[in-house]
């Protein structure tokens, strides 16, 4: 009986996506639909949709096996290999994968080794980088690269605007990084005969908004 879509909408998304981009958008789909209140809840743990009272869970993955609820394609995910202009200038640019061992490189995770791994026309090569910085944070390493601390392996979303402001440089941009958390965006809710429509238009506003070419990867 209402006029639009109302309610709460509860949304969960990682603390990158949801810091670096996805706040911003929420703005104008609130305007849109001035009925809808949403709360976002942001974390990098995995949520479980019935027991924490989530509508949209925004998950990062190269596929989602559900049994109990719909996973939607919203927008393919790139990774990018960058490093700050300063630190390049210094260091000089490595020109091939097995290079980056001897560059001063940040990393996503707790210390632990890990390797990067890209592919380049079929193609694939690993590396264990050099690893000065380890940090879980996606957003710090971004702001480390950027101060001159090395080169980071970051989403597109992370550091695309980065890059086209000039703050950043692109490094062996003939190679595609493997990112570790897939890739593709996908808009995961529980699966109902019904499909509430404040959830339904929130989705169809992202497929709007992000689309099948992101403007993180322009």
């Amino acid at each position: 009986m209402q006029a639009g879509p109302g309610g709460v909408l509860r949304v969960s998304a990682s603390l990158a996506f949801g810091n670096t981009f996805l706040a911003g958008l929420l703005p104008a789909f609130m305007a849109r639909y001035p009925e809808i209140r949403v709360v976002l809840s942001m974390t990098d743990r995995y949520v479980d949709l019935v027991e924490e009272n989530i509508d949209v869970a925004l998950r990062m993955a190269d596929r989602i096996d559900t049994l109990s609820a719909v996973a939607r394609p919203i927008a393919p995910l790139h990774y990018v290999l960058a490093a700050a202009p300063a630190y390049l200038e210094q260091h000089g640019t490595p020109g091939t994968v097995e290079e980056l061992t001897t560059h001063r490189c940040l990393v996503f995770g707790a210390g632990a080794p890990v390797t990067w791994e890209f592919e380049q026309a079929g193609t694939k090569q690993g590396v264990k980088p050099n690893g000065i910085l380890h940090a879980n944070s996606s957003p710090a390493l971004r702001l480390a690269m950027l101060r001159g601390g090395g080169i980071a392996l970051l989403p597109a979303y992370v550091v695309g605007e980065d890059i086209r402001c000039g703050e950043a440089r692109r490094v062996l941009p003939d190679w595609a990084p493997v990112g570790a958390f897939g890739d593709q965006l996908y808009a995961v809710y529980l699966q109902n005969r019904f499909l509430p429509p404040k959830v339904r238009v929130f989705i169809d506003y992202l497929v709007e908004t992000i689309g099948a070419q992101p403007e993180w990867d322009s």
